[in-house]
């Protein structure tokens, strides 16, 4: 398995990570209902929704019934897109030092084999 391969992987794990920990939330009672609104709701009920968003809940916008986007914190945005970033400037630094190459194929079955321990 490649370098960055590993790390991928760490990433989809911690991913997997905060899924599990908020099925935990969900099982001890506190409140993780998924929030699901109208896209206009970000306009008339602001505050609620700035107020769930800074509860560290993404809340799903719809558009005509069909999901539109997604508000999430700028810590929550932060700590999905920093890891995934700094993992692809390693991978980055580590393909100009070797001639390595590994298919997308090759790259996610190692992936796979790591999330689920094979």
């Amino acid at each position: 398995m490649a370098i960055g391969d590993e790390k991928l992987a760490d990433v989809i794990k911690n991913d997997k990570i905060k899924i599990i920990k908020r099925k935990i939330y969900a099982e001890k009672g506190e409140n993780t209902m998924i929030q699901i609104r109208p896209v206009s709701d970000l306009r008339n009920k602001f505050p609620e929704i700035e107020m769930l968003v800074n509860e560290g809940q993404p809340v799903y916008l719809t558009k005509n019934g069909y999901g539109a986007m997604v508000v999430l914190s700028l810590e929550e945005y932060a700590s999905l897109v920093d890891n995934v970033e700094m993992k692809l400037d390693e991978a980055d630094k580590i393909a100009e030092t070797t001639e390595e190459r590994v298919s997308h194929d090759d790259v996610f079955r190692n992936v796979r084999s790591v999330i689920h321990g094979k």
